[in-house]
């Protein structure tokens, strides 16, 4: 199968990187894989990302800045709707691209024309480019699926996609706007539906930066839970085939648990066993994992 005429739709949300993206972009240009567009977003920086891309001429850089911060996830759905590639694939603003990333994750869809999601080991690099190590992750279908869903085996960014899982998946759900995970949830409902495979060879960049969006959770529980919400989702999805946080009754009951159970583990026992009581009174048809963990952190409420 000759997928070497196809078109990339690579998207690029970014956000105060302006020490990074410069070099992002630039990963991207000098791909030996020449079929594709890059959709841009500055996500109304305060710094001087902004300017830096838009020093760029290069034509297959198409800009979408935001007049208002809209966040990662609302800003990478918007870029997507936007998108006309036959493949649709992330780079992120403060990491980096091999220079053969895209031309051997086309390879991959060349011999198996079953392939739907490609992805690749990562390097590990620090703010300085210090590598600090790498990533591999499980590489074929059926060894992907077994780990879910509590594993998930990929970084979101480093992927790439066939356009028709996302004609019928879409991109990201904003249940998870401005918490995270939303790349994990998503790489499980769609790995356990479609062949997906990871590339042994580490053809991305991942900066492990101690100030990234993702990082600065600052005592944000939905954020600290929001592994948690993607593992539930996947679970959910696995056994009935429907996406939970479209069901607003079980995905708030879902949501009141993980919130206590954060709480809980904050030490905030007071106000994360009220929300783990009234997650029981809203679903008591799921109490299982909710009586055992209340039974866990009642007893430090009345001692606290």
């Amino acid at each position: 199968m000759d997928l070497q005429g196809k078109k990339i739709s690579i998207l690029m949300p970014a956000y105060n990187c302006e020490k990074f993206v410069e070099r992002a972009i630039l990963s991207i240009l000098e791909q030996s894989y020449k079929n594709f567009e890059l959709l841009i977003a500055d996500d109304k920086s305060t710094d001087k990302t902004r300017e830096l891309i838009d020093d760029f001429s290069d034509q297959r850089i198409i800009r979408f800045h935001n007049d208002k911060n809209e966040g990662y996830l609302k800003t990478c759905n918007k870029l997507f709707e936007q998108s006309t590639g036959d493949f649709i694939s992330f780079q992120d603003a403060d990491d980096y691209a091999h220079p053969e990333r895209f031309e051997k994750l086309i390879e991959a869809f060349e011999s198996n024309g079953d392939l739907m999601v490609a992805g690749s080991a990562v390097i590990r690099v620090s703010n300085d480019d210090e590598v600090l190590g790498e990533l591999q992750f499980a590489q074929t279908t059926a060894e992907i699926r077994q780990a879910l869903p509590k594993k998930f085996e990929c970084i979101g960014s480093a992927l790439i996609v066939k356009r028709e899982v996302t004609e019928r998946f879409g991109l990201y759900h904003e249940f998870f706007d401005r918490i995270g995970s939303e790349d994990l949830y998503w790489f499980g409902v769609v790995a356990s539906v479609y062949q997906v495979k990871n590339l042994s060879d580490p053809l991305y960049y991942y900066r492990d930066n101690p100030n990234s969006v993702s990082r600065m959770i600052k005592g944000n529980v939905r954020k600290i839970m929001s592994k948690d919400f993607a593992v539930e989702g996947v679970k959910y999805f696995l056994k009935k085939r429907k996406v939970l946080f479209d069901d607003k009754y079980r995905s708030r009951s879902l949501e009141l648990f993980l919130l206590g159970k954060g709480l809980c583990w904050q030490k905030e026992y007071r106000k994360g066993t009220a929300k783990i009581i009234l997650s029981i009174f809203l679903n008591p048809f799921y109490p299982n994992s909710r009586v055992s963990t209340l039974k866990l952190y009642l007893p430090k409420l009345f001692k606290n």
